[in-house]
């Protein structure tokens, strides 16, 4: 007779994890709308900044990333947050555009990511 060691399911992630999830995703996604909207008419009218509005975009796509690594709990998932949340911040601060409702969601998700931080694997 053979005993089976009982199967460990993994928990729930905390619902600050999943909101901070969410609001990253809604982050990244806000963003490259932004950067479709504001981006492609910069570049058809003046043809300069391509390079900025590119990066803004990779930026999205990669807060994108980290709001399902958070939801999957990965480590990586947080330094990504924290980078690119902290990234945007900043760069926000430096062009004065840092009163914006895409700001306040971003600080909240660094907040979030960072009380949540001992959950991460």
């Amino acid at each position: 007779m053979t005993t089976t060691e009982p199967q460990v399911t993994p928990s729930r992630p905390s619902t600050k994890l999943l909101i901070a999830s969410t609001l990253a995703w809604v982050a990244g996604v806000l963003n490259l709308l932004v950067v479709v909207a504001v981006g492609i008419p910069q570049i058809a009218l003046h043809g300069q900044l391509a390079l900025l509005f590119v990066l803004d975009a990779v930026l999205a796509i990669a807060l994108c990333v980290a709001g399902y690594l958070l939801r999957k709990r990965r480590r990586t998932g947080g330094i990504m947050a924290v980078a690119i949340t902290a990234f945007f911040t900043i760069t926000h601060l430096i062009m004065g555009t840092a009163v914006s409702v895409g700001t306040g969601i971003m600080v909240i998700t660094l907040l979030l990511v960072l009380a949540t931080w001992k959950e991460l694997a």
